[in-house]
């Protein structure tokens, strides 16, 4: 195992000398979570198929989840526990866990979390408050059947009426729009409908869709980006006889092969998707027919041939705040161009380069909000200041130096949101505690002097993702189901700014809420849910009456998962991984909406990849996400879009 430099293309001095196979990864907070065949790292520590590894030293962390067997194939952090997958059958040396497990993410105990599969898994996908996994079994709950495919309740483990069944394993899963993409060695679905390889399963019926590449042969890996699907694996042809040599772009509409192709000259057995450019591993030592490239390689996505890994920005932006003349972007990059900036950067509103304000973050930031002298920032992140100084996902930095104030609320895992009102900062996320130990469930309020959280404690059930202000109410979207410890609010709540009470506004969400805005007498929200107020169908965005809850005739009909609002003149800016809005208008992530009708102005600047951040400020939009264009000029990640033309500003 090794940690790549993603300019030069070699290895650092991070080296966790591991004693065995390494087969999965996951990154959170400060730990890189490693599974795979072996028994020691750092050449003597034992260490059985599953450690946590410090992304700083690279040393084993005292978390030691002890699995037995021979491998761990599958990881996913969710709230404050990490999932692993395999052919275990115990956890920390005698707890018994048949091929899945929940692990807390402090102790490294296997959580009562437990549906007892019956074979080996070696995938997952978490939407929502399901656990989807993918692999060889045939039964879970001890006697449910299910085969290859299974639905599982995070909260109590027992499989949902979800079950698509294929007729041979499953080794990688993605989720988009509605839909689970499921890659293996399988050849049909649903007890017989053929699938060759590589499926597209409907999330809440499990039958197939008519998609279909017919893949010849197994499928290790897939990724979603923009329009397309990346599947990398051991075939040599897709749709049947086109040749692509073991990875392949497939248009998410068709399933037909795009022109993209990098001939592979040996298996791939993982792709990872950064800006514009796949990362591909596996045992191959060619690409592009005879470019050598041993085992791993990044390729254009547009024109399929090796790059020389040096993107603009070097990863994803996921958040944006402006103050002056300077955007704040927020992300997992640690580079703009060839300027070294660690997750957060500032950017000039005229020239679009990087001003000297470098507050050198440790991991990736998802929220950001303005205040006096102090840019407030949330994330996963438990340094700044270049190491120097710990601040656990918040900090208060100030806006001149960058330099960490002494304001310290000190959270025990992610902030993805923040919303200032007065005299208080309310952070929203997945932390269960503030202040070293004060027990608070995802959301808080915290002093924004002393740092310190007040009395307000709402008791959110589950991951908050989005956060707004308005009068004496903060409305509050994410992931969960409760508040205030047992009552019942779907996805979106309004909690009393003073006694931190639900008021009786209730939308009922049915999915996910990602995102927030206030606009006169409405909430908009954004997210993957298709219907309010219990059965009103409304399409990843609506407008909610403030007073009633109850959604207003505008209906934007969006066909994915919005990410972010912004609100400006007469419009509404919704940001996500969308194709179309109002049915069956064009509007590839990013579009218009007038705030009277719901319809889509003539504003298209037509992204190539996700939106997940927006500012709207004067006579432009300030986007950040995943793409690499704006109406097929090169944008890496970020972008300034003017909102008279839908053309990005030249920097």
């Amino acid at each position: 195992m090794a940690a790549l430099d993603l300019t030069t293309a070699t290895a650092t001095a991070w080296n966790p000398n591991i004693g065995g196979g390494v087969y999965s990864l996951a990154v959170n907070g400060s730990n890189i979570y490693v599974g795979g065949n072996f028994t020691t790292v750092n050449g003597a520590t034992t260490r059985n198929r599953l450690a946590a590894l410090d992304l700083t030293t690279a040393t084993a962390t005292a978390w030691n989840p002890n699995m037995n067997n021979t491998g761990v194939y599958s990881l996913a952090v969710n709230g404050s526990n990490l999932y692993a997958g395999g052919n275990f059958t115990t956890a920390n040396g005698a707890t018994t866990r048949n091929y899945l497990a929940a692990l807390d993410l402090t102790t490294a105990t296997a959580t009562a979390w437990n549906p007892n599969m019956n074979g080996t898994v070696y995938a997952m996908a978490i939407s929502g408050s399901i656990l989807h996994a993918g692999g060889t079994f045939t039964a879970v709950n001890g006697s449910t059947t299910r085969t290859n495919l299974a639905a599982l309740d995070l909260a109590t483990g027992v499989a949902t009426a979800w079950n698509p069944t294929t007729n041979n394993g499953v080794y990688s899963m993605a989720i988009s729009g509605g839909v689970l993409y499921a890659g293996g060695s399988f050849s049909t679905v649903n007890g017989g409908t053929t699938r060759n390889r590589l499926a597209a399963l409907d999330l809440t019926t499990g039958t197939a869709t008519a998609w279909n590449p017919n893949i010849s042969a197994q499928v290790n890996s897939i990724a979603i980006n923009g329009s397309n699907l990346y599947a990398g694996g051991f075939f040599t042809t897709v749709n049947g006889a086109t040749t692509r040599n073991r990875l392949a772009a497939l248009d998410l509409t068709t399933g037909t092969a795009t022109s993209w192709d990098p001939n592979i000259g040996g298996l791939v057995y993982s792709i990872a998707i950064i800006g514009s450019t796949l990362y591909a591993g596996g045992t191959f030592t060619t690409v592009n027919g005879a470019t050598t490239r041993n085992r791993l390689a990044a390729l254009d996505l547009t024109s399929g041939l090796a790059t020389a890994w040096n993107p603009n920005m070097n990863s994803t932006v996921l958040a944006l705040a402006h103050s002056g003349t300077s955007l704040f972007a927020g992300g997992s990059f640690t580079t703009i161009g060839a300027t070294s900036r660690n997750y957060l950067a500032a950017l000039d509103l005229t020239t679009g380069s990087t001003t000297a304000w470098d507050p050198n973050i440790d991991s990736t930031v998802y929220a950001l909000a303005v205040s006096g002298s102090n840019l407030y920032t949330g994330g996963e992140f438990t340094t700044v200041n270049g190491g120097t100084t710990t601040r656990n996902y918040l900090a208060a930095l100030d806006l001149t130096t960058g330099i960490a104030t002494a304001w310290n609320p000190n959270m025990n895992t992610r902030v993805y949101a923040i919303a200032i009102d007065g005299s208080n900062l309310y952070a929203g996320g997945m932390f269960t505690t503030v202040n070293g130990g004060t027990t608070r469930n995802r959301l808080a309020a915290l002093d924004l002097t002393t740092g310190t959280a007040t009395a307000w404690d709402p008791n959110i059930g589950s991951t908050v993702n989005a956060l707004v202000r308005n009068g004496s109410t903060i409305y509050v979207g994410g992931q969960f189901t409760t508040v205030n410890g047992a009552t019942t609010r779907n996805y979106l709540a309004a909690i009393d700014l003073t006694t931190g009470t639900a008021t009786a506004w209730n939308p009922s969400m049915n999915n996910n809420v990602s995102a927030l805005a206030i606009n006169g007498g409405n909430l908009y929200a954004g997210g993957s849910f298709t219907t309010v107020n219990g059965g009103t169908s409304r399409n990843r965005l609506a407008a909610l009456n403030l007073a009633t809850a109850t959604a207003t005739a505008w209906d934007p009909d969006i066909n994915n998962p919005v990410s972010a609002l912004a609100i400006d003149g007469g419009n509404l800016y919704a940001g996500g991984n969308f194709t179309t809005v109002n049915g069956s208008t064009p509007r590839n992530r990013l579009a218009a909406l007038d705030l009277t009708t719901g319809i889509a102005t003539t504003w298209d600047p037509n992204m190539n990849s996700n939106v997940n951040a927006l500012v709207a400020s004067g006579n432009s939009v300030y986007a950040g996400g995943t793409f690499t264009t704006v109406n097929g000029r090169l944008c890496y990640a970020y972008s300034v879009i003017r909102k008279t033309t839908a053309i990005p500003r030249p920097y």
